[in-house]
């Protein structure tokens, strides 16, 4: 089982290439306030789960510093 941990950013091509040649079991997002405030990760895990299905995504949220 693989995993990849992906640091969220406006970039969604760039997020979601190396899932998509990959296709890892489980994705984990780390994303900041600001980024969830602009949607990036519900962006992601949209193109994720139309390409891989409803695997194990999961969201780790961090507090900006």
């Amino acid at each position: 089982m693989n995993t990849h941990i992906v640091l969220i950013s406006d970039q969604v091509m760039q997020n979601l290439i190396p899932i998509l040649m990959d296709k890892p079991a489980r994705v984990v997002f780390i994303i900041t306030a600001v980024m969830a405030q602009r949607g990036a990760d519900r962006r992601l895990a949209e193109q994720i789960r139309s390409q891989l299905g409803d695997g194990g995504c999961e969201i780790l949220r961090f507090p900006d510093c």
